[in-house]
C-alpha cells in the first residue's frame, strides 16, 4: 500500500490568521508538527511510499520532511490546482499509485490513532462513500481489485479510526489539550520524561523555585525562570517564561518571551499575539506589558558603577601588553559597527569588534584571553557603553522598543550563553531577559562565566 497526504490550502486559511509565516502542515500539536503525526500514522502501517500533493509550496515542509529517510519511509512531492477534486488528484498520480492500494488522508485533519495497536485492518464498517463527497475530509482507502471505483472508496468509520477537522483556532486549541490530557500516550511526543504526562525537549532550564504540575509538554531550548507551569499546558521551543508567571491550560508557541508577573489561563500565545481560543479574538499587545513587572535594577546604583568601572579598569590593565602582543602576531581582523548608545535617541558610537578565527595558536589565545575585548574596555572606561549589558545594536528598532532597558556592552548575556552564535529569534529573547532582570548578581555571573567560557572554548 502506498499514501497520497492531500495538503489542501482552503482547509487550513485559518492559520493564516494566527499563526503567519508558518506553513499550516508544520503547525506543532504538542511541539511536533501536524504533518508528522500524519507520517507516523503511515509508519505504524508498515506504508513506505508516501506522496505530498499540496496546491501551495511550502518550502518549510519540503525542507523539514525531505525524502523520508528519518522515518524509514521515501517522501516525494506534487503540485496541484487550488479545487482540484480527489479524483483528478488521484488520476494525476496514477504513475505513482500503480497497482498497489492507496492510502488518502485528505485536508486539514487529526487523526485518532494508537501507536500501540497493531491490527489497524484498512477494512471500512460503511463503505460506498463517494469521494467527491463535499466534506470530504478524512482517510481514504481505496483498493486496486475495485480498479478504484471512485464511487466506491471506503472511508473509514468513527468505529475504525476516527478524525478531527482542524477548522478554526478553538478547534486547534481542543485537539491540543484533549491530546495533552487524554491520548498522549497514543503518539510518538517529541523530548523525554521520568514520569506520565511530562514531556521535556533538550535544552531546557528549570530554575529550582519554579513549579511543574502535569500533564505538560516543554519544547527545546526553554528556560523557566521561577515560574509555574501547568497543569495541561505546553510550551514551545525557543521560550522564555519568567519569574512569579504562572502558565496553565494554554498554549505558548515556539519563539515567545513570556515576561515576570503574569497569570495565563485559556490562552495561545505566540510573540506578541494572545489569543482566546474561545471566542476567536486576539489581542497584539506591546512588549511592555508582556514583559511586566520590572523590577528597579541596582545595576543604575553609582556603587555599582563605581565597582564595575574599576573591574575594567583592571581587565584593561592586565590586557594592554598581551593585547598589542597578540594583536601583532595574530593578525585578527576586525571592523567598525556604529551601534546606538540609547534606547530612545539615533546617536550612535562606533564600536570595534573582531572577526572571530582560531585557524593559528595566536589568534587562538587572542580570543581565549578576551583580548578582542580591549577595544570595547576602553569605550567603557570612556563612559560610552557598558562593561555588562545588551549586545550593542545597530538598526534594530522594533526589539529596541520592546526592551525595558537597553545597555549596549562589552560582556553580554547572550554570548555567555552561546558565544553569540544563536539564532535572531533566540537573541532576541535572551535580550529581551536580560532587561528585565538586570542586576549586580547578572551582571557579575555574566562576567565571570563570559571569561572563563573565552579561556575554556
Amino acid at each position: 500500500m502506498k499514501c497520497i497526504i492531500n495538503c489542501s490550502n482552503d482547509s487550513s486559511q485559518w492559520v493564516e490568521k494566527y499563526f503567519p509565516d508558518i506553513s499550516p502542515y508544520m503547525l506543532k500539536i504538542l511541539n511536533k508538527p501536524l504533518i508528522e503525526y500524519y507520517i507516523d500514522f503511515c509508519v505504524l502501517l508498515g506504508i513506505k511510499d508516501i506522496k505530498i500533493v499540496s496546491d501551495i509550496p511550502s518550502m518549510e515542509l519540503d525542507k523539514f520532511l525531505s525524502d523520508g529517510i528519518q522515518w524509514g519511509v521515501h517522501i516525494s512531492y506534487a503540485l496541484s490546482k487550488p479545487g482540484d477534486k480527489l479524483d483528478g488528484i488521484i488520476k494525476k498520480n496514477s504513475e505513482f499509485v500503480s497497482e498497489d492500494d492507496l492510502l488518502l488522508l485528505n485536508n486539514f485533519i487529526f487523526i485518532n490513532y494508537d501507536k500501540n495497536c497493531s491490527d489497524y485492518s484498512l477494512k471500512s464498517e460503511t463503505g460506498n462513500i463517494s469521494i467527491t463527497d463535499e466534506d470530504d475530509n478524512g482517510i481514504y482507502v481505496l483498493r486496486h481489485s475495485n480498479a478504484y471505483d471512485f464511487s466506491d472508496t471506503e472511508k473509514y468509520s468513527k468505529n475504525n479510526l476516527s478524525i478531527q477537522p482542524i477548522r478554526s483556532i478553538s478547534d486547534y486549541y481542543a485537539t491540543s489539550m484533549d491530546l495533552l490530557e487524554k491520548r498522549s500516550g497514543c503518539y510518538v511526543i517529541p523530548g523525554y520524561s521520568k514520569e506520565d504526562d511530562v514531556f521535556i525537549g533538550q535544552n531546557v532550564e528549570i530554575t529550582k523555585m519554579s513549579t511543574i504540575l502535569k500533564p505538560v509538554a516543554i519544547g527545546n531550548n526553554v528556560r523557566l525562570n521561577d515560574s509555574h507551569i501547568g497543569p495541561s499546558s505546553v510550551i514551545g521551543s525557543n521560550a522564555l517564561v519568567d519569574k512569579k508567571t504562572t502558565v496553565e491550560k494554554s498554549i505558548i508557541y515556539d519563539n515567545t518571551y513570556i515576561g515576570s508577573g503574569l497569570e495565563i489561563t485559556g490562552k495561545v500565545i505566540i510573540k506578541k499575539t494572545i489569543i482566546d481560543p474561545a471566542n476567536g479574538e486576539t489581542l497584539d499587545v506591546p512588549d511592555k506589558f508582556i514583559i511586566s513587572g520590572l523590577h528597579k535594577s541596582t545595576a543604575s546604583l553609582w556603587s555599582d558603577k563605581i565597582f564595575f568601572w574599576l573591574v575594567t579598569l583592571l581587565l584593561a590593565i592586565i590586557q594592554i601588553p598581551f593585547y598589542y602582543l597578540l594583536s601583532f602576531l595574530s593578525g585578527a581582523s576586525s571592523k567598525n559597527v556604529n551601534c546606538r548608545l540609547y534606547k530612545d535617541s539615533p546617536e550612535t558610537v562606533s564600536l570595534k569588534f573582531f572577526i572571530k578565527e582560531k585557524d593559528s595558536f595566536f589568534k587562538r589565545m587572542f580570543f581565549k584571553l578576551s583580548l578582542n575585548k580591549f577595544p570595547l574596555l576602553l569605550m567603557v572606561l570612556k563612559g560610552k557603553i557598558y562593561l555588562i549589558g545588551n549586545t550593542p545594536l545597530g538598526t534594530d528598532i522594533e526589539l529596541l522598543k520592546d526592551m525595558a532597558i537597553y545597555r549596549p556592552a562589552a560582556f553580554t548575556y547572550n554570548e555567555m550563553l552561546n558565544g553569540g552564535t544563536a539564532e535572531s529569534f533566540e537573541k532576541d529573547i535572551n535580550e529581551l531577559y536580560y532587561s528585565n532582570n538586570a542586576g549586580f548578581l547578572l551582571n557579575l555571573n555574566i562576567l565571570i562565566k563570559s571569561l572563563l567560557r573565552n579561556l575554556f572554548n
